[in-house]
């Protein structure tokens, strides 16, 4: 008899785990091992890295007081929150409904579009994710979709992800004719913008690959939105709340969406929360008059308020570090990993970023896209030799420090990263 265990997404069950016993700063130590550089932030959560004290204060200052409470009352949490949040918000924006996660949160931002433009379809990109719930997972352009047996969510259309490393249209830089652009804008007529409820692309890319967007895309789609009248939302669980350089990842473009969805560093990972920030037009005034058909249990936790206030908090003085050092980081990887003939395409949007292991003979992906075979394992246990905890998605290692990390202790993320990849390449050699 199988004894009961806990199920573990996204890989084979029943196979050992990984036993933590501690995690602070930039490390988890393993039970009888030594720390390991956590490279990911575990899943780009720990933006303030890991037992941040001012988390872990503000949660003990919360707990005794903070239990449940439905959605419908106030709290001095609550209260709280909307203090700290009010100064982040784009222009413009005002209400906010808080969600369990990220991915319910995308769910609920794609149901208000839909409620707000009296439109059904959500435009999303063909590499991308958005979380595991079924609109969301339906939404991602992702091979977990499998999962859905066929049976995603009804109202959604991919575009080509607009990607200069590998254009779909052959182009360079200096041919380049937006030919991405001209893609989305046929899809939208040819479906008829008056069907079209909402484009939905993340802030910044994350595990669908850390494809960075061409120059001026954003811009470009936030034009298109307003033309045909459509609902823009970036989804910036991974990429907000300091992981690129700002509270929002578009912000450096200077896009304001009409929705943005957050979670991960909203929190620190402290407390499981995410939050859809609205355009106060999206709500007001009709909803001042019937309700608003979205909700949860867990909407507005007081402890997730209190955890959000401590990270928005602790951000604050720092926001702006992942953006300020990604030069430097850039430069750094480049420096650690530049020589490896495994390593390719090294790319870092803030502190979100990624490179790719490939054939040194290919010059080929080690392991394809939607694809698996042996190297994903020597990959992953080469870095833990090297005293990495890391995130591997096929060739992908990403790389997403937390925006704490101190200059000394990137460095040795950056040579630990090394060793490992240096293993690996043996390897394939021999």
């Amino acid at each position: 008899m199988v004894s009961p265990f806990l199920v573990t997404p996204w890989r084979t069950q029943l196979n050992p785990s990984l036993r933590i016993t501690q995690a602070k700063g930039v490390w988890v130590t393993p039970d009888g091992g030594p720390p390991l550089w956590d490279s990911a932030s575990q899943l780009m959560v720990a933006n303030l890295g890991h037992a941040h004290p001012m988390v872990v204060g503000m949660l003990q200052d919360a707990v005794a007081t903070a239990g449940h409470l439905v959605p419908g009352l106030d709290s001095p949490w609550r209260d709280l929150f909307i203090e700290a949040m009010t100064p982040l918000l784009p222009s413009g924006f005002g209400p906010i409904l808080l969600t369990t996660g990220g991915a319910d949160a995308i769910e609920n931002a794609i149901k208000v579009a839909r409620m707000a433009t009296g439109r059904s379809i959500v435009l999303t990109k063909n590499q991308s994710y958005h979380g595991a719930t079924w609109a969301a997972l339906t939404a991602s352009g992702d091979a977990r979709k499998a999962g859905l047996m066929g049976l995603e969510a009804p109202g959604f259309m991919s575009v080509e992800t607009a990607n200069c490393v590998s254009c779909k249209w052959g182009q360079e830089p200096a041919s380049c004719q937006r030919e991405c652009l001209s893609h989305l804008e046929g899809l939208i007529e040819d479906v008829g913008a008056h069907r079209i409820a909402a484009i939905l692309l993340e802030g910044e890319s994350g595990t669908s690959g850390c494809i960075q967007y061409p120059e001026g895309y954003w811009v470009a789609v936030r034009a298109l939105a307003d033309r045909y009248g459509i609902c823009l939302i970036a989804d910036e669980v991974m990429s907000g709340f300091g992981r690129c350089g700002d509270w929002f990842a578009v912000s450096r473009y200077g896009v304001v969406p009409d929705m943005v969805v957050v979670a991960k560093g909203l929190t620190n990972g402290a407390v499981p929360m995410g939050a859809v920030l609205m355009k106060e037009s999206l709500v007001l005034p009709q909803y001042q008059r019937e309700p608003l058909l979205v909700g949860m249990t867990y909407s507005a936790h007081p402890l997730g308020c209190a955890a959000a206030v401590a990270s928005i908090r602790g951000l604050s003085p720092v926001i702006h570090r992942a953006k300020e050092l990604e030069g430097w980081w850039r430069l750094e990887l480049q420096r650690a990993l530049g020589e490896i003939e495994m390593v390719a395409n090294i790319r870092t949007r803030g502190f979100l970023g990624a490179f790719d292991v490939v054939d040194p003979a290919t010059k080929h992906p080690l392991i394809p896209r939607n694809g698996a075979n042996e190297w994903d394992a020597h990959i992953k246990n080469a870095l833990f030799e090297a005293g990495v905890y890391p995130l591997t998605r096929w060739s992908h290692v990403f790389v997403a420090p937390p925006v704490v990390a101190t200059l000394d202790e990137l460095r040795e993320l950056a040579n630990r990263l090394q060793v490992g990849m240096k293993v690996v390449q043996d390897r394939v050699k021999n």
